[in-house]
């Protein structure tokens, strides 16, 4: 409560400031500090690893130059996770002139084919796209071709550069515009405009050539987006034929490998339902007709092999089909996919259906999917040996606690002395190790002098820029170092060690012990 003593007070302290200006010159007012640039982001639960100064100590032309280094489809799973992790997270951007690295960073993204992540980024880089021209290459990266030719028809300026004509041609001929298409290519022509990949791309589309234009690595949205259009056009014409054909399981598991970028789920498992029913019908046909007891065993009437189209889709896909299928399909791109496509019949198989040869693509199915469950059961089926000792590994790595708790503080004391002895390789030791699981002296004594193992060598040139940028704390341009290291695989004894070992310094432990679980995997 102010009193009258108080606001008297008051105003003759007032008072004397104004009288005496000197005290407010002493006043030090300090410029704010320009606001930092952050970069937007997709936040999930792979991305969320980076903190705010995930580029630290990297420079935009360093940054710029690996984003067009990394690959598009990366051969190792792991090497694409740290890739999506890095390209994706927010953060401060690298130091240095910031447009390239958003033009090159948004370029990735539209070769990674990730829609829904290209369309959050452009929100957030909304002053960049503001021009005609970035927004119809942004839309062409979404695949949101719709869109680019609204921005095209609505145009107001430049209209008649080649740049703009060829939008129009491609617009022309996503539209069915055909006619419109073949005029506006030839005044291209007439202009003497040279651009030898997009004549061979309206070539394509127009009828005068059968073949799709190989193209590498490119990063031009309009190419990309004729590239994109061309295959889904011959993706759909393989897949008419290959139902038309009366092609057999393996054939189509061969057709689906081919196109891993391209395919959806549902025509993969009308592919596959479609490639069990004829290798059915082929094997029904066989049966003579004058054995009834065979017939009504395989729930069909006696001469039918038409009843086979009818049959319930679940009952297609038993548990040693689903092996055929998987063991098929292993590379880790048509894998993933398939097994995402058959999902829904993969928990329907139980451990009791899965036979001990099949065990294995079964587990790697299992990882796939994040189901520990059948994992363990699987565990708890097989004897004692390299398959049991491997999936105890996995299982240890997924969560220590879940069969041992010693598991990351002494090894010896984690495994029985004749795993140690018989089904412990030397790869799983320096693994283990990697993964800082601790070892009593005389046990790692056994090590001494051995050599490097089977597989690529990491060259020096590279491991040293890795580890240099491991200490620079620039863990952003660790982990795409890593993932282009990663597209050698397998790597050998000593380079698997180094990579587990720098991306655990790098605070990036779920990606190494994900390298680690996939090498045990494939050793089953």
């Amino acid at each position: 409560m102010i009193t009258k003593n108080n606001m008297k007070y008051l105003i003759s302290l007032i008072f004397f400031f104004f009288q005496y200006p000197v005290f407010a010159e002493n006043i030090e007012v300090l410029d704010l500090e320009t606001a930092r640039i952050y970069d937007p982001g997709v936040i999930d639960a792979i991305t969320s690893v980076f903190d705010a100064n995930l580029w630290k100590g990297t420079s935009t032309s360093t940054a710029v130059d690996l984003i067009n280094k990394i690959p598009t489809t990366t051969s190792s799973k792991v090497g694409g996770k740290l890739i999506r992790a890095t390209i994706l997270a927010g953060g401060m951007p690298p130091e240095g002139e910031r447009k390239k690295y958003v033009s090159a960073r948004l370029r990735y993204v539209m070769k990674m084919q990730d829609n829904d992540a290209l369309k959050t980024l452009m929100k957030g880089y909304s002053d960049y796209v503001h021009l005609p021209k970035n927004r119809v290459e942004y839309a062409l990266g979404s695949d949101d071709i719709e869109s680019a030719c609204d921005i095209s028809d609505n145009l107001g300026n430049n209209r008649s550069l080649p740049y703009w004509i060829k939008i129009r041609v491609f617009c022309n001929i996503s539209r069915d515009e055909l006619a419109a298409a073949e005029l506006a290519v030839e005044l291209l022509q007439s202009m003497g405009h040279e651009d030898r990949l997009f004549y061979e791309f309206i070539d394509f589309f127009l009828g005068n050539s059968d073949e799709i234009p190989k193209i590498t690595n490119n990063i031009d949205p309009l190419v990309n987006a004729m590239q994109s259009k061309a295959i889904n056009f011959d993706t759909q014409a393989l897949i008419t034929e290959a139902k038309n054909n009366k092609l057999g399981l393996k054939d189509k598991v061969d057709l689906i490998n081919r196109l891993p970028n391209q395919i959806k789920y549902d025509q993969i498992e009308e592919l596959l339902i479609n490639g069990i029913v004829n290798d059915r019908n082929i094997q029904f046909k066989r049966i003579p007709t004058y054995n009834p007891e065979l017939l009504i065993n395989d729930s069909f009437d006696k001469g039918s092999s038409e009843k086979l189209d009818t049959i319930e889709n679940e009952d297609l896909f038993s548990a040693k089909i689903l092996a055929t299928i998987l063991n098929k399909a292993d590379t880790h791109l048509s894998f993933s996919l398939i097994v995402k496509a058959l999902e829904t019949h993969l928990d329907n198989v139980t451990s009791d259906q899965i036979e001990i040869p099949d065990i294995n693509i079964f587990v790697r199915a299992s990882l796939e999917r994040k189901d520990y469950t059948l994992l363990r059961e699987l565990y708890e089926k097989l004897p004692n040996g390299n398959q049991k000792t491997k999936i105890r590994l996995i299982m240890a790595i997924l969560d220590n606690t879940y069969l041992f708790d010693s598991f990351l503080t002494n090894l010896e004391a984690s495994f029985p002395n004749i795993e140690l002895q018989y089904f412990l390789s030397d790869r799983d030791l320096f693994i283990l190790s990697s993964l800082r699981v601790s070892s009593s002296l005389p046990f790692l004594k056994a090590m001494e002098g051995k050599d490097e193992g089977f597989g690529f060598t990491v060259k020096a040139g590279d491991m040293l820029l890795l580890k240099t940028t491991l200490r620079h704390s620039s863990v952003a341009e660790t982990a795409l170092r890593a993932a282009i290291i990663l597209e050698n695989s397998p790597l050998n004894d000593s380079s698997i060690y180094n990579i587990i070992d720098v991306l655990i310094s790098a605070g990036l432990t779920e990606f190494a012990k994900d390298i680690a679980i996939e090498d045990f995997a494939r050793r089953l």
